[in-house]
């Protein structure tokens, strides 16, 4: 059912919200370390590739918005899933924001 659909995407958004805050948790000193380094630095090529751990672990919640995206234009609104994209879409922007701040001065 369309509801089972909606919580079953907000599962995956969940797991992805817990891979990103582990691998924050994971890459947080080799990102540290990079900052600053010079562009082609080993600290640098470290950090960047932490970096890029930390943005791949969003994917399951990038993927339950996308999917809930495309139930809100194909399927009839509803409070539970208009609730669920705003509450996923929250998530994405929180991790994008972390994303910034962590990836400022590499």
């Amino acid at each position: 059912t369309l509801t089972e659909a909606i919580r079953a995407l907000g599962v995956d958004a969940d797991r992805g919200e817990q891979a990103f805050r582990a691998a924050l948790a994971a890459n947080g000193a080799d990102i540290a370390a990079g900052r600053g380094s010079a562009a082609g630095s080993e600290n640098w090529a470290v950090a960047q590739r932490a970096y890029s751990r930390i943005e791949s672990s969003r994917a399951p919640t990038s993927m339950a918005l996308a999917e809930l995206d495309r139930l809100l234009l194909s399927q009839p609104e509803t409070p539970e899933l208009t609730a669920q994209q705003a509450r996923v879409s929250a998530l994405l922007d929180a991790q994008l924001r972390e994303l910034g701040r962590i990836g400022a001065g590499l």
